[in-house]
């Protein structure tokens, strides 16, 4: 059992020497997307390093949101806080590390915590959502639950491959017949090239990024080479045809955005594009791949081209959270409604401005 954990406050230069040595780190807990997160919504990001003693057990990258003139406000953890310095998840360290969280921001400075936990491979989800609600915290009004499909790493390449849908495999095969180069790379030139086919898959779909190609181009051009936000890109006689941005940090790749043009579709350049991205997470170390959101009823193509890699279908836990008080609360639930309603219609003008949408 942990004594007292207590929170202090981390320098930049801190936390990007410290994180790298978390195996539940994910791109949501890295200093550079954390700070530009946080801006992108007027929040303040603090890093803060939990201790027992003078040794730090986990660190949390948390967004504070504070509602105009008023003393009360959100503190968002994103996918911390992040524990573990092994491959092992311990319960007891998770649980002391929110109890720590709970007094800092709930207790002394009346904040509403809200934390969604590290997901990882999802093997100890039940554990940290015990812990929550051991701790006080309930779902939120809003959980924000995803559904993903996450891949087993811990196999040899070719044990991977023949875990492939037999569909998959197949058009594997007919990219890597067809010639196409693939590169990793951090130059802020092939993500420009990245954004030009998700633009295309943006008008072709009809969707809207909040945070698309152009935000983690600046989040990786400002980040330390410890994060590990690469832009891989699939080449067809000397033309980019189609791209993935992804995280390759702690146990857990992670695929961010991904789009391919026409040309891509048909030489089925992102079978190959994909299994590069197996074959470097395998590379850094990375024990699963989280292949990223799926949406079986809105983007059924997105969905079938997922499940048919082979991996486990998982749904995240969710926004746990507490407030001080219930009229904190209220108010702070307030406030969120009328904030999603005036996005959502911010989001809708945009859409229809680039004509991705029809004009009603």
């Amino acid at each position: 059992m942990h004594e007292r954990l207590s929170v202090e406050r981390l320098s930049r230069e801190d936390w990007d020497r410290l994180t790298p040595g978390f195996r539940d780190l994910s791109y949501r807990q890295c200093g550079t997307y954390a700070e530009a997160a946080a801006n992108e919504i007027g929040a303040q990001a603090e890093l803060v390093g939990i201790s027992e003693g003078t040794t730090i057990v986990a660190l949390a990258a948390i967004r504070v949101k504070m509602l105009p003139l008023l003393p009360v406000g959100v503190a968002y953890v994103n996918h911390g806080p992040v524990t573990m310095r092994t491959d092992a998840f311990l319960p007891e360290t998770f649980a002391a590390s929110v109890a720590a969280l709970r007094a800092e921001y709930v207790d002394r400075r009346g904040l509403q915590l809200r934390i969604a936990a590290p997901q990882g491979g999802a093997e100890y989800n039940s554990a940290q959502t015990a812990c929550l609600a051991e701790q006080g915290f309930r779902l939120s009004n809003e959980p924000h639950s995803l559904e993903t499909f996450i891949v087993d790493l811990n196999k040899p390449l070719g044990a991977i491959r023949s875990g492939l849908d037999r569909k998959w495999s197949a058009s594997l095969r007919r990219a890597e017949q067809s010639n196409i180069v693939i590169t990793r790379t951090q130059d802020p030139a092939d993500f420009e090239r990245f954004e030009a086919l998700y633009d295309g898959i943006v008008e072709r779909k009809g969707f809207f990024a909040r945070q698309g190609a152009r935000f983690f181009s600046d989040v990786s051009r400002r980040a330390p080479a410890s994060d590990r936000i690469f832009v891989h890109l699939a080449w067809h006689e000397n033309e980019p045809v189609a791209g993935h941005i992804g995280s390759f940090v702690g146990d857990t790749a992670l695929a961010i955005l991904a789009a391919a043009g026409p040309r891509g579709r048909e030489v089925c350049a992102s079978f190959a594009l994909w299994w590069a991205t197996v074959e470097y997470a395998l590379e850094t170390g990375n024990r699963y791949y989280d292949l990223g959101g799926i949406d079986q009823r809105e983007n059924p193509d997105v969905y079938r081209f997922k499940k048919r890699f082979g991996g486990r279908h998982v749904t995240s836990a969710g926004n746990f959270e507490i407030a001080p008080g219930r009229s904190q609360k209220m108010l702070i639930d307030t406030a969120e409604q009328a904030w999603t309603y005036l996005r959502s219609a911010k989001v809708g003008l945009a859409k229809w401005r680039t004509g991705s949408m029809p004009a009603q």
